[in-house]
């Protein structure tokens, strides 16, 4: 049993990962789904140029999605901060457009890292990756848990109505009865 007084979120870890024991199985299929488009780095000279042209495109799209969750983080991140915000939900910015920009832009980096790792001899194998990562965050621990939490504030019905819950899209015009 690990001592909960213990200020694990110093050294960055988040203490509900050393106590949810479904965060910490999520975390070992992470790291090793994740090291799987890596094994095969043996990439044939008649293929560099094509394997070029897919690391450009999952490089590009990696980065977008890097960028995604940034601003994405940054923006609940200065949400949260502010007093005044305490018990409403994050709706503006990126939020505006997706209920979860953190998580999209985590997975349109997955997908990226896959499209990278197909310029390698079976590189496809490690669409396991993606797959994975994107399955349990759609599925499993990451959109329906903060889903659930959220359902306890009384704004979230009409924001989970108003926009999308993963893909960002523009919102929808709700007409007021």
């Amino acid at each position: 049993m690990l001592p909960y007084n213990v200020p694990f979120h110093l050294v960055g870890i988040d203490s509900h990962l050393l106590r949810n024991p479904l965060a910490q199985a999520e975390g070992v299929v992470e790291a090793v789904s994740q090291n799987l488009p890596a094994v095969d780095s043996g990439a044939t000279e008649e293929g560099v140029v094509e394997g070029f042209h897919r690391y450009a495109g999952g490089n590009d799209n990696g980065v977008r999605a890097i960028d995604i969750k940034a601003v994405g983080d940054a923006q609940l991140a200065r949400f949260i901060k502010n007093p005044a915000n305490s018990g409403k939900i994050m709706q503006s910015g990126l939020w505006a457009y997706t209920r979860h920009p953190n998580y999209f832009g985590e997975v349109t980096q997955w997908w990226g890292i896959w499209l990278i790792a197909l310029a390698v001899t079976d590189g496809w194998l490690g669409i396991i990756g993606p797959i994975t990562i994107t399955f349990l965050i759609l599925k499993v621990s990451g959109i329906p848990l903060l889903e659930k939490k959220m359902a306890e504030n009384p704004d979230f019905t009409a924001y989970k109505k108003r926009v999308s819950v993963f893909v960002p899209l523009p919102p929808k015009v709700i007409a007021k009865k």
